[in-house]
């Protein structure tokens, strides 16, 4: 049996809507029970393109959660899968979706899956910049005959760039005018430099008539390859046995060019580390300084 709130009248039917005395509705409702979000973040906040995230959270009587419009199940996990960088707006929803309504925003942070976020950064040379060697374009010929450019395009005032494999910087290729000026492999304060230059090269050809004529020799340049060992003072080393042990972890890097970044140096040469030598006079620069 029901009493009336208004006219204390008792012994009215349960099913009576309404006081049969003083009109009073009898339709009672439980109050909305108070909702509470005490904590609202996102595990990790950072993360790289492809990554998951997880919200943490705490509160009472949630109902149900929507982030950016769409519900999720407050029993289970609540993981998001960002492809950038944004602010999520969320809502904790309680028993009266319309009135019972907390708001909160969590920002998650993607980072670039390339050097530097992708937008290069100054080197320590003047005029030079920094860039991931994956975003570099080759856009014509191949490996030392190759043109390259940084297609995001280089600030005013910079003339070349270095393209690097990772956050070492012990990988290094300068471009200088669109073409490959030198390529650096450096560890332990050494460091080895490959670069194309000129040889001079001694020929002979025929001068005079076919009776009267002889042989001359005549000089000319020749394209090659020179390679050197230096050290922290960028001091040419004699390539001996001594200083190659010195710089062994150079070598290794050299090693990497096969294996490790073999898939960016076919994108970024046009072929293997290999082929790049394949059809080179390789030279060593101080055995060749030492002769002339």
């Amino acid at each position: 049996m029901k009493t009336c709130p208004n006219c204390k009248t008792i012994g009215i039917p349960d099913d009576a809507k309404f006081c049969p005395n003083c009109g009073t509705s009898l339709c009672f409702s439980e109050p909305v029970k108070r909702m509470t979000v005490s904590e609202c973040r996102i595990v990790p906040s950072i993360i790289s393109k492809g990554e998951s995230c997880k919200l943490i959270w705490k509160g009472e009587n949630v109902k149900s959660i929507e982030i950016e419009g769409i519900p999720y199940n407050i029993c289970e996990d609540i993981v998001l899968k960002p492809s950038h960088s944004r602010t999520w707006n969320i809502l904790f929803i309680g028993e009266d979706r319309y009135k019972n309504i907390i708001r909160d925003q969590i920002v998650i942070t993607v980072k670039s899956p390339f050097l530097f976020d992708g937008k290069g950064t100054e080197s320590e040379i003047k005029g030079y910049y920094k860039v991931d060697v994956r975003q570099c374009k080759r856009t014509n010929g191949l490996g030392w005959d190759g043109e390259y450019e940084f297609p995001q395009g280089l600030p005013v005032g910079f003339s070349g760039f270095y393209a690097l494999f990772d956050d070492s910087q012990t990988i290094q290729i300068l471009i200088e005018e669109g073409k490959i000026s030198t390529i650096f492999f450096t560890s332990e304060g050494y460091t080895y430099k490959f670069w194309r230059g000129f040889q001079e090269e001694e020929y002979s050809t025929w001068e005079g008539s076919k009776w009267f004529g002889g042989f001359v020799t005549k000089y000319r340049d020749k394209k090659v390859i020179f390679y050197g060992l230096y050290d922290k003072d960028n001091k040419l080393l004699y390539h001996s046995v001594a200083n190659c042990n010195k710089a062994r972890s150079c070598i290794d890097l050299l090693d990497m060019m096969d294996d490790k970044y073999k898939n960016e140096v076919i994108d970024f040469f046009g072929v293997s580390w290999s082929q790049l030598y394949e059809d080179e006079d390789v030279v060593d620069y101080e055995s060749y300084i030492s002769k002339n």
